[in-house]
Protein backbone atom coordinates (compact mmCIF):
# COMPACT_ATOMS: atom_id res chain seq x y z
CA UNK A 1 0.00 0.00 0.00
CA UNK A 2 1.33 3.42 -0.96
CA UNK A 3 1.07 5.69 2.09
CA UNK A 4 0.83 8.76 -0.14
CA UNK A 5 -2.50 7.48 -1.48
CA UNK A 6 -4.05 7.04 1.96
CA UNK A 7 -6.56 9.69 3.04
CA UNK A 8 -6.05 10.19 6.79
CA UNK A 9 -9.74 11.08 7.07
CA UNK A 10 -10.46 7.44 6.26
CA UNK A 11 -8.54 6.39 9.36
CA UNK A 12 -10.69 8.76 11.42
CA UNK A 13 -13.77 7.15 9.88
CA UNK A 14 -12.46 3.66 10.70
CA UNK A 15 -11.77 4.65 14.32
CA UNK A 16 -15.26 6.17 14.67
CA UNK A 17 -16.94 3.08 13.19
CA UNK A 18 -15.02 0.78 15.49
CA UNK A 19 -15.89 2.83 18.57
CA UNK A 20 -19.57 3.47 17.72
CA UNK A 21 -20.60 0.27 15.87
CA UNK A 22 -22.99 2.36 13.78
CA UNK A 23 -22.60 4.28 10.53
CA UNK A 24 -24.97 7.00 11.74
CA UNK A 25 -23.34 7.47 15.15
CA UNK A 26 -19.84 7.27 13.65
CA UNK A 27 -20.72 10.02 11.18
CA UNK A 28 -22.07 12.20 13.99
CA UNK A 29 -18.87 11.58 15.97
CA UNK A 30 -16.62 13.01 13.25
CA UNK A 31 -19.08 15.42 11.59
CA UNK A 32 -20.05 13.46 8.48
CA UNK A 33 -23.55 12.89 7.09
CA UNK A 34 -24.64 9.26 6.71
CA UNK A 35 -24.10 9.14 2.90
CA UNK A 36 -20.54 10.46 3.31
CA UNK A 37 -19.89 7.98 6.09
CA UNK A 38 -21.16 5.12 3.96
CA UNK A 39 -18.88 6.28 1.16
CA UNK A 40 -15.93 6.33 3.60
CA UNK A 41 -16.69 2.74 4.62
CA UNK A 42 -16.76 1.66 0.97
CA UNK A 43 -13.36 3.27 0.41
CA UNK A 44 -11.96 1.64 3.55
CA UNK A 45 -13.09 -1.77 2.33
CA UNK A 46 -11.37 -1.17 -0.98
CA UNK A 47 -8.22 0.12 0.72
CA UNK A 48 -7.80 -2.87 3.03
CA UNK A 49 -9.38 -5.53 0.83
CA UNK A 50 -11.74 -6.60 3.61
CA UNK A 51 -15.35 -5.97 4.65
CA UNK A 52 -14.00 -4.56 7.97
CA UNK A 53 -17.49 -3.98 9.46
CA UNK A 54 -20.44 -6.33 8.95
CA UNK A 55 -24.04 -5.33 9.60
CA UNK A 56 -25.66 -7.39 12.40
CA UNK A 57 -28.85 -7.00 14.49
CA UNK A 58 -26.65 -5.35 17.15
CA UNK A 59 -24.87 -2.94 14.80
CA UNK A 60 -21.73 -2.92 12.68
CA UNK A 61 -19.46 -5.69 13.97
CA UNK A 62 -15.71 -5.57 13.20
CA UNK A 63 -14.10 -8.40 11.26
CA UNK A 64 -10.92 -10.11 12.45
CA UNK A 65 -8.84 -7.78 10.29
CA UNK A 66 -10.63 -4.73 11.70
CA UNK A 67 -9.87 -6.00 15.22
CA UNK A 68 -6.18 -6.23 14.30
CA UNK A 69 -6.17 -2.78 12.70
CA UNK A 70 -8.12 -0.94 15.41
CA UNK A 71 -5.38 -0.50 18.09
CA UNK A 72 -2.77 0.48 15.50
CA UNK A 73 -5.02 3.08 13.86
CA UNK A 74 -6.06 4.47 17.27
CA UNK A 75 -2.38 4.81 18.29
CA UNK A 76 -1.49 6.49 14.97
CA UNK A 77 -4.32 9.01 15.33
CA UNK A 78 -3.27 9.76 18.91
CA UNK A 79 0.27 10.52 17.74
CA UNK A 80 -1.01 12.80 15.00
CA UNK A 81 -3.26 14.66 17.46
CA UNK A 82 -0.34 15.06 19.86
CA UNK A 83 1.82 16.45 17.05
CA UNK A 84 -0.67 19.02 15.74
CA UNK A 85 -2.59 20.11 18.82
CA UNK A 86 -1.17 23.08 20.76
CA UNK A 87 0.47 22.09 24.04
CA UNK A 88 -1.38 22.72 27.27
CA UNK A 89 -0.36 25.94 29.06
CA UNK A 90 2.67 25.35 31.28
CA UNK A 91 1.80 25.41 34.99
CA UNK A 92 4.82 25.31 37.34
CA UNK A 93 2.58 24.44 40.27
CA UNK A 94 1.64 21.10 38.73
CA UNK A 95 4.54 20.41 36.35
CA UNK A 96 7.28 17.98 37.37
CA UNK A 97 10.90 18.23 36.22
CA UNK A 98 14.46 17.42 37.20
CA UNK A 99 16.85 20.37 36.94
CA UNK A 100 20.63 19.92 37.10
CA UNK A 101 22.67 23.02 37.98
CA UNK A 102 26.47 23.02 38.05
CA UNK A 103 28.12 25.66 40.21
CA UNK A 104 30.94 26.25 42.66
CA UNK A 105 30.77 26.04 46.44
CA UNK A 106 31.02 29.79 46.99
CA UNK A 107 27.93 30.42 44.85
CA UNK A 108 26.11 27.46 46.41
CA UNK A 109 26.70 29.01 49.82
CA UNK A 110 24.58 32.07 49.10
CA UNK A 111 22.27 30.75 46.39
CA UNK A 112 21.16 27.21 47.31
CA UNK A 113 19.04 28.16 50.37
CA UNK A 114 17.12 30.69 48.27
CA UNK A 115 16.74 28.22 45.38
CA UNK A 116 15.29 25.58 47.68
CA UNK A 117 12.90 28.06 49.28
CA UNK A 118 11.70 29.71 46.06
CA UNK A 119 11.32 26.54 44.01
CA UNK A 120 9.55 24.84 46.89
CA UNK A 121 6.91 27.55 46.69
CA UNK A 122 6.75 28.25 42.95
CA UNK A 123 7.37 24.77 41.50
CA UNK A 124 6.90 22.17 44.28
CA UNK A 125 7.30 19.17 41.93
CA UNK A 126 10.66 20.29 40.54
CA UNK A 127 13.67 18.31 41.81
CA UNK A 128 16.90 20.35 41.89
CA UNK A 129 20.30 18.68 41.61
CA UNK A 130 23.21 20.97 42.48
CA UNK A 131 26.51 19.49 41.40
CA UNK A 132 30.13 20.71 41.35
CA UNK A 133 31.15 22.84 38.39
CA UNK A 134 33.89 21.29 36.26
CA UNK A 135 35.04 24.11 34.00
CA UNK A 136 37.04 21.75 31.81
CA UNK A 137 33.91 19.76 30.92
CA UNK A 138 30.96 22.08 31.47
CA UNK A 139 30.39 23.07 27.82
CA UNK A 140 30.34 19.41 26.73
CA UNK A 141 27.98 18.57 29.61
CA UNK A 142 25.60 21.35 28.58
CA UNK A 143 25.70 20.19 24.97
CA UNK A 144 24.95 16.61 26.02
CA UNK A 145 22.08 17.63 28.33
CA UNK A 146 23.84 16.16 31.38
CA UNK A 147 23.64 19.64 32.93
CA UNK A 148 20.78 22.08 32.31
CA UNK A 149 22.54 25.25 33.40
CA UNK A 150 25.72 26.43 35.11
CA UNK A 151 26.60 29.38 37.34
CA UNK A 152 30.08 30.86 37.53
CA UNK A 153 32.61 33.00 35.73
CA UNK A 154 32.70 32.35 31.98
CA UNK A 155 34.85 35.00 30.25
CA UNK A 156 35.20 33.01 26.99
CA UNK A 157 31.70 31.64 26.51
CA UNK A 158 31.07 30.00 23.10
CA UNK A 159 28.29 31.81 21.19
CA UNK A 160 26.05 28.73 21.10
CA UNK A 161 25.15 29.24 24.79
CA UNK A 162 22.80 31.74 26.41
CA UNK A 163 24.07 33.90 29.27
CA UNK A 164 22.51 36.09 31.98
CA UNK A 165 24.60 38.19 34.37
CA UNK A 166 23.65 37.62 38.02
CA UNK A 167 25.97 39.76 40.14
CA UNK A 168 29.47 41.15 40.60
CA UNK A 169 31.99 39.71 43.04
CA UNK A 170 35.56 40.56 44.03
CA UNK A 171 38.42 39.31 46.14
CA UNK A 172 38.91 40.53 49.70
CA UNK A 173 41.63 39.61 52.16
CA UNK A 174 40.70 37.83 55.39
CA UNK A 175 42.81 37.26 58.52
CA UNK A 176 41.99 36.18 62.05
CA UNK A 177 41.02 39.00 64.38
CA UNK A 178 44.23 38.88 66.46
CA UNK A 179 46.62 38.23 63.59
CA UNK A 180 50.12 39.50 64.44
CA UNK A 181 50.35 41.42 61.15
CA UNK A 182 47.54 44.00 60.84
CA UNK A 183 45.99 42.98 57.51
CA UNK A 184 44.52 46.43 56.98
CA UNK A 185 48.05 47.89 56.80
CA UNK A 186 49.70 45.32 54.56
CA UNK A 187 51.84 46.49 51.66
CA UNK A 188 51.85 44.33 48.52
CA UNK A 189 55.27 42.96 49.50
CA UNK A 190 54.29 42.16 53.08
CA UNK A 191 51.09 40.57 51.79
CA UNK A 192 53.10 38.31 49.48
CA UNK A 193 55.41 37.24 52.32
CA UNK A 194 52.66 35.96 54.62
CA UNK A 195 51.63 32.27 54.37
CA UNK A 196 48.41 32.02 52.39
CA UNK A 197 45.61 29.61 51.47
CA UNK A 198 44.67 29.08 47.83
CA UNK A 199 41.48 27.50 46.55
CA UNK A 200 42.28 25.49 43.43
CA UNK A 201 40.38 22.87 41.46
CA UNK A 202 43.41 21.89 39.38
CA UNK A 203 45.85 21.01 42.19
CA UNK A 204 48.21 23.81 41.13
CA UNK A 205 49.51 26.71 43.19
CA UNK A 206 48.63 29.67 41.01
CA UNK A 207 45.48 31.72 40.76
CA UNK A 208 44.29 35.23 39.85
CA UNK A 209 46.08 36.71 42.88
CA UNK A 210 49.40 35.22 41.75
CA UNK A 211 48.96 36.72 38.27
CA UNK A 212 48.36 40.16 39.83
CA UNK A 213 51.42 39.80 42.07
CA UNK A 214 53.57 38.73 39.14
CA UNK A 215 52.85 42.06 37.43
CA UNK A 216 54.47 43.71 40.48
CA UNK A 217 57.45 41.37 40.40
CA UNK A 218 56.22 39.56 43.53
CA UNK A 219 55.52 35.94 44.36
CA UNK A 220 53.50 34.82 47.37
CA UNK A 221 53.93 31.77 49.55
CA UNK A 222 51.01 29.38 49.17
CA UNK A 223 51.20 27.37 52.38
CA UNK A 224 47.95 25.43 51.88
CA UNK A 225 45.72 24.56 48.94
CA UNK A 226 42.09 23.45 49.30
CA UNK A 227 39.32 22.49 46.89
CA UNK A 228 36.56 24.74 48.32
CA UNK A 229 36.30 28.38 49.32
CA UNK A 230 33.90 27.72 52.17
CA UNK A 231 36.47 25.89 54.33
CA UNK A 232 38.97 28.75 54.21
CA UNK A 233 37.50 31.12 56.86
CA UNK A 234 37.53 28.39 59.54
CA UNK A 235 41.17 27.60 58.78
CA UNK A 236 42.18 31.27 58.72
CA UNK A 237 40.38 31.84 62.04
CA UNK A 238 42.65 29.26 63.74
CA UNK A 239 46.02 30.00 62.11
CA UNK A 240 48.33 32.79 61.01
CA UNK A 241 47.43 32.13 57.38
CA UNK A 242 45.66 34.82 55.39
CA UNK A 243 43.59 34.31 52.25
CA UNK A 244 42.06 36.11 49.31
CA UNK A 245 38.48 34.87 48.82
CA UNK A 246 35.31 36.17 47.13
CA UNK A 247 33.56 38.88 49.10
CA UNK A 248 30.31 36.87 49.01
CA UNK A 249 31.97 34.03 50.96
CA UNK A 250 33.77 36.36 53.33
CA UNK A 251 30.63 38.29 54.24
CA UNK A 252 28.72 35.05 54.86
CA UNK A 253 31.35 33.18 56.92
CA UNK A 254 34.22 35.35 58.10
CA UNK A 255 32.65 36.84 61.23
CA UNK A 256 31.45 33.47 62.51
CA UNK A 257 34.94 32.04 61.95
CA UNK A 258 36.60 34.89 63.89
CA UNK A 259 38.05 36.63 60.83
CA UNK A 260 38.15 40.23 59.66
CA UNK A 261 37.74 41.49 56.10
CA UNK A 262 40.18 43.89 54.43
CA UNK A 263 40.60 45.36 50.95
CA UNK A 264 43.17 43.67 48.79
CA UNK A 265 46.55 45.46 48.94
CA UNK A 266 46.97 44.89 45.20
CA UNK A 267 44.75 45.92 42.29
CA UNK A 268 42.26 43.16 41.44
CA UNK A 269 39.43 43.44 38.92
CA UNK A 270 35.93 42.35 40.02
CA UNK A 271 34.24 39.65 37.98
CA UNK A 272 30.75 38.85 36.77
CA UNK A 273 28.93 35.76 38.03
CA UNK A 274 26.75 34.51 35.17
CA UNK A 275 24.09 31.91 34.53
CA UNK A 276 24.60 29.99 31.27
CA UNK A 277 22.40 27.41 29.53
CA UNK A 278 22.10 25.63 26.20
CA UNK A 279 19.64 26.07 23.34
CA UNK A 280 18.13 22.67 24.19
CA UNK A 281 17.34 23.93 27.71
CA UNK A 282 15.79 27.05 26.19
CA UNK A 283 13.25 25.03 24.18
CA UNK A 284 11.87 22.91 27.06
CA UNK A 285 9.07 24.79 28.91
CA UNK A 286 9.90 23.42 32.38
CA UNK A 287 13.60 24.08 32.00
CA UNK A 288 13.03 27.51 30.48
CA UNK A 289 10.91 28.35 33.53
CA UNK A 290 13.70 27.08 35.80
CA UNK A 291 16.25 29.27 34.01
CA UNK A 292 14.07 32.33 34.59
CA UNK A 293 13.63 31.51 38.28
CA UNK A 294 17.34 30.86 38.83
CA UNK A 295 18.22 34.13 37.07
CA UNK A 296 15.74 36.09 39.17
CA UNK A 297 16.85 34.49 42.45
CA UNK A 298 20.52 34.91 41.56
CA UNK A 299 20.10 38.59 40.80
CA UNK A 300 18.27 39.15 44.09
CA UNK A 301 20.79 37.20 46.20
Amino acid sequence: MNLASVDLNLLKAFDALYREGSVTRAGARIGLAQPSMSNALARLRQLFGDALFIRTPRGMAPTEQAERLAPKIAAALALIREAVEPPAPFDPKSAAAEIVIATSDDINLTLSPRLAQQFGAAAPNFDLHLRPLDKDRIFAELDAGVVDMAIGRFPDLPPRFHQEALRQDEFVCIARRDHPAPAAELSPRHFAELPQILMTLRADERGAVDAALQKLGLRRRVALTVGQFIVIPDIVGRTDYIAAIPRSVAEALAERAGCTLHPMPIAMEPWTVSLIWSRATETAPAKRFAVGEVARIGQEA
